[in-house]
């Protein structure tokens, strides 16, 4: 047995573990601080073993999947509680200032919720393998300052609009908010406004 093939059984063992772990945990705030620390050590000792293992240049990258990933949700509802169907999420990292690494850069997937469809998951990957130092690298702790930008639109309709939002993440914010190998979710309120064009008076001609 290769050591490749020896971790991957040992990282589905433990991975089969950790699901039943979870899976009966009852829903009692000391009982789940117990399993977040036991999935941390679990996490610790695989990222060690998949750090540990060697390539060549024929190789893939075995250490890729290994990599912490976060999932962030947006769930986008106006003022009544009804989701904003058609909605956009934009990130844009700042150009200037500190941090090296843009979070736009980090979303690999993005998938919308059939069943409500005001809500929104993207898919980042928040760490990176270091090859040279054998480690895994948190790519979030030198994340560049980052403005979320949320609009949403009525497209049966003119007198309906949104008033959109922006959120900013601060450097320091990026790596409380978002976390590898968790989810954040975000709930969003949009109000729902009449566009100008309901508001708007027009003096009638006579004839």
């Amino acid at each position: 047995m290769t050591p490749a093939s020896s971790t991957a059984r040992k990282t589905a063992r433990g991975s089969y573990r950790t699901c039943i772990q979870a899976l009966s945990t009852p829903p009692e705030e000391n009982a789940y601080n117990d399993v977040v620390g036991a999935f941390h050590k679990n996490t610790a000792k695989t990222q060690r073993s998949a750090a540990a293992l060697k390539s060549s240049l024929t190789d893939w990258h075995k250490q890729a999947q290994y990599e912490a990933h976060a999932q962030v949700i947006f769930r986008i509802r106006d003022q009544y509680g009804s989701d904003v169907d058609a909605h956009d999420i934009t990130f844009k990292s700042t150009a200037r200032g500190a941090g090296r690494n843009r979070l736009e850069l980090m979303i690999e997937d993005v998938h919308r919720n059939k069943l409500s469809p005001g809500t929104i998951t993207f898919y980042l990957r928040t760490q990176a393998f270091d090859s040279d130092r054998r480690q895994f690298e948190n790519l979030l702790d030198d994340c560049k300052e980052v403005d979320i930008e949320i609009t949403g639109e009525e497209p049966d309709s003119e007198d309906i609009s949104y008033l959109p939002l922006t959120i900013r993440l601060t450097k320091p914010n990026v790596s409380r908010v978002l976390q590898g190998f968790r989810t954040t979710i975000v709930d969003v309120t949009l109000p729902r406004l009449p566009s100008q064009k309901t508001l708007q008076l027009t003096k009638s001609r006579s004839e």
